[in-house]
């Protein structure tokens, strides 16, 4: 979701529960800081071991939150005692201010949480993702409807309480309807990982045994279009190939991939994720295959 959507939703939330209007300086930088991610690749691709620090990484997980909630506790501290923010502004005392910065991370993750491909949440515990699998990703619906209200905000056509209002209400059938949607989903197609896509009655349906996964593309009015089979192993087995699992490339692979398959060919073996190269999804669009060469496999001498 972007982060525009995701501080409206936020302000929404810490209104609701009756929070001063004091707190909602902090709450949006929690609820955006998250985020900030997105710039993190400058440090995740100079290794594949740091693949974790990279949108939807570290700073999207539990531990990550309190980091990051830190940070800006600290950066907002600096700032008052450097003058750029009056000593006088700062409302509430910073014990407090991080308190409701990491308020508003967290409530950043459990939103993220809702969407495929899922956020590392419990990170260093586990790199898995985690993903209720109601929601495809950014919504461009909740984007246009969170920026159109802020620009008519912006300019008095509308009011805060009005603007709120109308917000929460779309906010609300969106995450209705999607979890509608999801059920009867999930009744019709019981077996497998149903993932969702931008149109919403439109899925694909992920099904895995020993040696295989099943792809199928299911509309809620069509039924079933077409489905496809990606073999795990070809030209190898399990046993010849997990023992590169470990590697750092195979990782970063993995934890951006739905779905992983391995084929040995002359120059090594070559791992991917066939549902991106094949246009199933977008997102993540970087690091799709890996080949682990030849030159890597012979013993050293």
């Amino acid at each position: 979701m972007d982060a525009l959507s995701h501080a409206i939703i936020t302000v929404i939330i810490f209104l609701t529960a009756g929070s001063s209007s004091s707190l909602l300086p902090f709450v949006i930088v929690g609820a955006v800081i998250a985020d900030a991610d997105i710039f993190f690749r400058i440090i995740s691709d100079k290794s594949p071991a740091l693949y974790i620090f990279t949108h939807g990484g570290f700073a999207h997980s539990i531990p990550g939150a309190v980091v990051i909630s830190a940070l800006a506790t600290a950066g907002v501290q600096l700032a008052v005692l450097a003058g750029a923010i009056p000593a006088g502004a700062l409302a509430v005392p910073l014990p407090l201010a991080f308190f409701v910065i990491l308020a508003g991370a967290l409530i950043h993750i459990c939103i993220d949480a809702l969407a495929y491909p899922g956020i590392p949440v419990l990170y260093p515990l586990s790199d898995r993702k985690v993903t209720v699998g109601i929601l495809p990703g950014p919504s461009i619906l909740l984007f246009v409807t969170s920026t159109s209200f802020l620009i008519a905000w912006a300019f008095g056509h509308v009011n805060t309480p009005m603007a709120l209002t109308v917000v929460t209400a779309i906010v609300i059938l969106f995450l209705t309807s999607r979890t509608v949607l999801f059920l009867v989903i999930r009744q019709k197609q019981p077996r497998g990982r149903c993932v969702p896509l931008p149109n919403p009655l439109q899925w694909i349906i992920i099904e895995e045994n020993k040696t295989s996964f099943s792809i199928t593309r299911y509309s809620l009015t069509g039924g079933i279009s077409g489905t496809e089979t990606f073999e795990k192993y070809k030209n190898t087995d399990m046993s010849e190939t997990e023992k590169f699992l470990a590697l750092p490339e195979i990782r970063r692979l993995k934890f951006h991939s739905y779905i992983t398959v391995v084929e040995k060919i002359r120059s090594g073996y070559l791992f991917s994720d066939p549902l991106r190269e094949k246009g199933y999804f977008f997102y993540p669009p970087v690091y799709r295959r890996w080949v682990i060469p030849v030159t890597l496999l012979l013993p050293t001498p």
